[in-house]
């Protein structure tokens, strides 16, 4: 039977974390206006105001951000220039949040990451190459895939994890998956009204050994993710 890796036990435990700590600031949102953001908005608003983490209109009042045109200093979720240059450098100052909330659902679900063989479809700087980069540093073995590769189920078929990041609503289907397959769906993706990821999750389930669900797989854990950053930018005082 195929395992189910939902997030919320992993936000959960990310945000016992957070709310350890005694001042959790402030936090900016500067998104573009479309369905995947404004779903992204709702859900770190609704968190954050469980946390006791503020958040206001202006970057200037906040001690994170999450943005592209901001100050690297409060650029909780590494999208900056500077911050995804030190990212790949080894020295981080924060981490790609739905990256890092990729990697945290694996390692809550005990999923050993050295030696894998794992294919990341979609090469965003956002999550695909951010991810691809965390992943070598688990000293897993990474193949990306993305729009232009040809066949992609040549690598899937082979992998032990794939990553699908492409937003393509339906790009994974169970003939590119195997029985010992660990499926992981970053996809955000609209339809008909619908949040659903790039996975065809019913039949796909069918097929892999674990899989992760849209809505409630990554989603909740990124949430956590960017707001334990922006508690530790305000321990910082940055």
């Amino acid at each position: 039977m195929v395992k189910i890796l939902y997030g919320k036990p992993v936000a959960e435990k990310i945000d016992e974390g957070t709310a350890k700590n005694s001042n959790r600031g402030k936090i900016a949102i500067l998104l573009p206006d479309e369905p995947s953001s404004a779903s992204y908005r709702q859900a770190i608003e609704k968190k954050a105001s469980k946390l006791n983490i503020e958040v206001v209109s202006s970057a200037d009042e906040a001690n994170g951000v999450i943005g592209e045109t901001i100050d690297p200093a409060k650029d909780i979720d590494c999208q900056t220039p500077e911050n995804l240059g030190k990212l790949f450098a080894g020295v981080p100052l924060y981490k790609p949040a739905t990256a890092e909330a990729v990697i945290q659902l694996l390692k809550y679900y005990d999923v050993e990451l050295p030696e894998k063989n794992i294919v990341v479809i979609g090469r965003s700087t956002v999550v695909g190459k951010p991810l691809a980069h965390l992943l070598l540093e688990e000293n897993a073995t990474v193949t990306i895939c993305h729009s232009k590769t040809k066949n992609i189920s040549r690598f899937t078929k082979i992998a032990d994890i794939i990553i699908s990041a492409a937003g393509k609503p339906g790009l994974v289907t169970a003939d590119m998956v195997n029985e010992n397959s660990i499926v992981i769906d970053v996809g955000t993706n609209f339809v008909e009204g619908k949040m659903v990821g790039d996975v065809d999750f019913e039949n796909v389930s069918k097929v892999a050994s674990a899989i992760s669900p849209v809505p409630g797989g990554v989603g909740p854990v990124t949430t956590s993710v960017l707001l334990s950053q922006a508690a530790k930018s305000a321990m910082l005082k940055l």
